[in-house]
């Protein structure tokens, strides 16, 4: 049974990707190389996130998540049911995501994030601090 999966960003702006198996910036440029053309995208929840649909195993309709290390856990879990992998597999996946889940935003992806609650929330998304300048990774 198709699941529909509600992958709401969280805090990072994250979101799991079940293409990549991984959390991934749901930015416009993962939209637009990944999710463009990926068979389990169904749509975005505007300004907060993307559906996807896929077999998961769980024979739900729909299963909702804000956290994206929430909904790969959920995922690793479903796959250990259907012995796609084991228990041992999906502990060792999970590992690296505290890790992942305590890393520094930079100052743009903070401003990034302030945005995405206020749209969430209605409100408006606070100044950027001008104080910081921004680079392009280079």
């Amino acid at each position: 049974m198709i699941t529909r999966h509600m992958n709401i960003t969280d805090n990072s702006g994250r979101v799991y990707c079940h293409r990549k198996a991984d959390l991934v910036k749901a930015d416009a440029k993962h939209m637009d190389n990944w999710c463009s053309q990926c068979p389990y995208y169904a749509g975005t929840i505007v300004g907060s996130g993307v559906e996807c649909d896929y077999d998961d195993g769980s024979n739900k309709d729909t299963v909702y998540f804000e956290d994206a290390v929430e909904s790969e856990r959920y995922n690793l879990q479903q796959q250990v049911k259907m012995g796609a992998i084991t228990q041992e597999e999906a502990d060792d996946r999970m590992k690296g995501y505290d890790e992942k889940q305590t890393e520094v935003m930079t100052p743009a992806e903070e401003a990034a994030t302030d945005k995405i609650d206020a749209v969430r929330t209605g409100g408006e998304a606070p100044p950027p601090d001008l104080s910081v300048e921004e680079t392009n990774g280079s």
